[in-house]
This record gives C-alpha cells, structure tokens and sequence, in this order.
C-alpha cells in the first residue's frame, strides 16, 4: 500500500485528509516542518502533501529544515541504493536457480539418452546373436555351412553393424551437443547479469539435446 504524509498546520485539514484517503493509502501526518522531514526520513512516503503556506518562525527554524531536508535526501538515496542492491542479489539469485535446475533437468535428459543409446546397440546386439543363433541351429550338425546359411549370416551381421554405425553417429552428435551445452552454462555462470540471450542459448542448448 503506498504511503501518503500530509503535511499541514491545521489539525481540522490533517484530519479530513486522513478521513478521505485512509481507505486506500497508508497515511501520516505532520502539523509542522520539522516534524513532517523527521517523518519523511524514518518511513520515506510515496507521496507527500504540503500545506507551502505553514510559517516559519525564525531563520534557525529555517536552517533547520535545510538540516532535515538533506537528511531526507541521504536517506532515500540510501534506500534507494539498498533497494537496487537487494533487487539485484535476488534477481541474481533467481537465475542461478533457473540456471541449476535447468541444468539438472538436462543432466537427466543426458543419462536417459546415454541409456537409450547404450540399450539400443545392447539390443542391435542380441538381435543378431539370436539370429545368428538360429541359422546355426537349422544347420545339421553333419552338414558345412550352405552359402544361402553364410549370405544370410553375413547379411544379418552388416545390418547389425550398419545400425550400430547409425547409433555411433547419434552418440557423436549427442556428445557434441553436451560440450556445447557445457560452454553455455560456463559462460551463463560467470556473468554478473544474465540476459534474455543468454536464457535463449541455454534453452536451445536443452532443444538440441531433447532433440538428439
């Protein structure tokens, strides 16, 4: 809720602008100038609103203002600079955050597509053993090996090499894709602030691998 002080010598005016704004704003008030910057300094007010007719009584009273109104001013200026400083640390904090779980997130895609990789040429594998397997067994323990019986062998093992090939070139591709991610998180960690490039490069980063 913004802050609103009211500033005025007339305690009946203070009081019908207190009356007409408490709904809304959080309001404080003064009845005279030294009052209103000592206020004004401790809780630094959205908004404030000065009766610039109060008098003043003598120049020491003025020169006190002048005392009080630069404490005001060092005062939000601190504020203002704790303000800026504490948003920074929390923005900063947030997108390392984000930058760790999306790093945890493609550590798993990496260890499911290293699974999937090593499952697959386990399978290309026992496949072709089984395969194998089976020729053998239909061959007569008396007999030689037919060449139909070593043309089918041989072509079961150039498709299982040809497939382990293809899962090879994934396994490359991939692997590139997890240095390249590497160098962007690398780069996105040693940075004070963090850009919505930076975001961009790690997400494409994680694309190419959900991709791969």
């Amino acid at each position: 809720m913004d802050r609103i002080l009211i500033v005025d010598d007339e305690e009946l005016n203070r009081d019908f602008l207190v009356h007409l704004l408490n709904d809304e704003f959080e309001t404080m008030v003064a009845g005279d100038g030294e009052q209103a910057l000592k206020t004004a300094v401790d809780n630094v007010p959205d908004l404030i609103l000065l009766d610039i007719q109060m008098p003043v009584d003598d120049e020491l009273t003025y020169g006190k203002y002048k005392d009080y109104l630069a404490r005001l001013t060092e005062g939000v200026e601190g504020r203002v600079a704790a303000m800026i400083a504490e948003t920074m640390i929390h923005k900063r904090t947030e997108q390392i955050k984000s930058v760790f779980e999306n790093m945890l997130s493609a550590v798993s895609g990496i260890q499911e597509q290293n699974y999937k990789l090593r499952s697959g040429s386990a399978t290309i594998i026992e496949q072709m053993r089984e395969d194998i397997q089976m020729i053998v067994s239909e061959i007569s323990v008396s007999d030689d090996l037919s060449e139909e019986s070593e043309n089918r062998i041989l072509n079961i093992t150039d498709g299982c090499l040809k497939q382990n090939n293809i899962l090879f070139d994934k396994g490359l591709k991939f692997n590139e894709h997890v240095a390249m991610m590497i160098k962007v998180f690398e780069h996105i960690l040693q940075k004070d602030v963090l850009t919505e490039t930076d975001f961009e490069k790690l997400v494409g980063s994680l694309a190419l691998l959900e991709a791969g």
